[in-house]
């Protein structure tokens, strides 16, 4: 199962992950939780679906939004950094990263720093 693999090797690394989840809805915190040892690495889950709660809970712009979209990889790189900001997490995601920019989801497994 890889939200296993995925909790071990965070608590190896001793990191902490969170996600904030637009289109998914929370399946992403959900399937983790659902792992026993989850809660020694996940510590915060935001699910932001409309642009509003996007821009009061997480601080993305709405400039990016109404110029990029509510769906671009430049407002989730914005999700990603302000659940960082947001929960200290060593390793903060937006589920839009997945999904629509692959080139910063591969520099994210790599460990490059996107806070």
């Amino acid at each position: 199962m890889k939200q296993q693999a995925l909790i071990e090797l965070l608590k190896e690394k001793k990191l902490t992950i969170s996600f904030a989840e637009s289109c998914t809805g929370g399946m992403i915190a959900s399937s983790l939780v659902d792992v026993s040892g989850a809660s020694n690495v996940f510590g915060f889950g935001f699910v932001t679906y409309s642009a509003e709660a996007k821009i009061n809970l997480l601080g993305v712009s709405a400039h990016t939004i109404k110029e990029k979209g509510i769906v671009s990889c430049e407002t989730a790189l914005e999700m990603a950094k302000g659940t960082a900001e947001k929960s200290g997490a060593g390793w903060a995601d937006a589920a839009w990263a997945h999904c629509l920019c692959p080139d910063l989801y591969e520099s994210a497994l790599r460990g490059d720093d996107h806070r």
